[in-house]
């Protein structure tokens, strides 16, 4: 078993999967208060994307979690700390799918700049 020696300072949507006046998705409005979720987080592949005039940063980032953690799709971190609340890894991330293994659950997460 992983040793959970991180933090993820997760956010929720309070718009999630709501609807405006005209059918379309509202803006996300994440929670004001950020919940410290114990994890391990490493970083897997950062690359450039070039694209016309951009040059986009994409990094991609995978996380462990406890069984037990309330974590889901649609959920950001703002960033993933060490215990000490040291940053490890600067967000916002966005939690793209998640796995449930026997031991603990794996975030698939992605960070653009």
């Amino acid at each position: 078993m992983t040793a959970f020696k991180h933090r993820a300072v997760l956010q929720t949507d309070d718009n999630e999967g709501s609807k405006d006046a005209f059918g379309h998705p509202k803006q996300p409005d994440w929670l004001k208060e950020p919940v410290r979720v114990p994890c391990f987080a490493w970083s897997t592949q950062k690359r450039h994307v070039a694209d016309g005039d951009k040059i986009v940063v994409v990094e991609d980032v995978r996380a462990k979690f406890s069984v037990n953690a309330s974590i889901s799709i649609g959920q950001r971190i703002l960033k993933i700390e060490k215990k000490n609340q040291t940053l490890l890894i600067d967000g916002p991330l966005k939690i793209e799918t998640i796995q449930h293994k026997h031991n603990h659950i794996e975030a698939a997460l992605s960070k653009s700049t």
